[in-house]
Formats: structure tokens, sequence, C-alpha cells
């Protein structure tokens, strides 16, 4: 009998077989078996979980960013150019857009700070801004705006991705015989 198992229980296959002879022991045998399986099973599973993503590089984070705040009442446009300047605009539901000069934006790991100053009248002073890039089927970047009596939490996501996706989306619609136009 060649036991795959035996290596890791310390047990030989003639001691498999003398176990198993009465069915108290096939029981306990059985019992300290699938315990041996259940502890690997776990102990691949934490190195598993021990093996981190990595975080996107800068040049991954170059790019235009669109989404809603919280609530969905503010629409933010970020772009982030590879000199590490770029534009954030919001727009409160249908009014007039808020923008900002991105001075400097740099990436540590998972975060993003972004120092900014208003380009508009109607841009409100922003007291910090960040973020924090969050890995999924989309990768997003979940944007944290403070005023002096505010903050706002928008999930933004790349606008290039997302215009792709539209178009996909618009194609099978359109091909569908069955909708009314």
């Amino acid at each position: 009998m060649n036991c795959s198992l035996c290596k890791y229980s310390g047990l030989t296959p003639s001691r498999v077989q003398k176990i198993g002879k009465t069915p108290m022991r096939r029981l306990q045998a059985l019992l300290v078996l699938v315990s041996l399986f259940a502890a690997l099973s776990v102990s691949r599973s934490v190195t598993a979980a021990e093996k981190r993503a990595t975080p996107p590089t800068k040049a991954e984070l170059v790019g235009t960013w669109v989404g809603l705040s919280q609530g969905a009442s503010y629409f933010y446009r970020c772009q982030l150019a590879e000199d590490g300047k770029g534009v954030l605009v919001s727009v409160y539901l249908k009014e007039k857009a808020h923008v900002w000069n991105i001075d400097q934006w740099t990436q540590e790991g998972w975060r993003i700070r972004i120092k900014l100053t208003p380009a508009s009248q109607r841009a409100s002073s922003v007291s910090a801004i960040a973020g924090e890039v969050v890995l999924g089927a989309l990768d997003q970047i979940k944007l944290t705006v403070t005023g002096d009596n505010w903050k706002q939490v928008a999930t933004l996501t790349s606008e290039k991705e997302l215009d792709e996706r539209a178009r996909l989306a618009k194609e099978a619609s359109e091909a569908t015989a069955h909708v009314e136009k």
C-alpha cells in the first residue's frame, strides 16, 4: 500500500494497515488523516495570503480618472500628468465647475498625495487632498478631499477604461433588434 500522506503523518504503510483492522481504529485513522490534510491546507492558504499585491507604478496612475462622491452629488475629474502636475475638476449637480491646478502629485506605495491651488473663482479652499489606490476588476482611486469645514470621499475610475466599457455596452445594445429607439 502506497500512502502519500504517510510521509506527513509519520505512519508507515504497514502501520496504516494494522490501524485499519477495527472500525474504531479506522475512524481514528481517518480523523488523523483529515486533520493532517486540513493542517496542510491551512498552511498553504496562509502562505498565499501573506503574498501581497504590488502597488501600481506612477506610470500606471498617469491619465484621467473620473467618478462620483458618496451620495453622487459631486462629479470629479482628475488628470494626473507624468510631470507630477495636473488638473482637478468638481461639479456639484449641474452647477458650474470648480477647477484646481495640481501643482504636484506624488505616490508612495498605495497612497497618493496631491497639492493644488484654485484655478477658478468657484473653487473653494481645499486644505488637504489624498487618495488611496484600490485594486479590483477596475483599478480605482478613493479620493478624500478636505476643506475648511467639510470632507468628501469620491471613488474615481480610469476614464479610458470606463469609455471602453461604455462603448462595448452601447454597441451591444444597438445590435439588439428588439430594443425600442
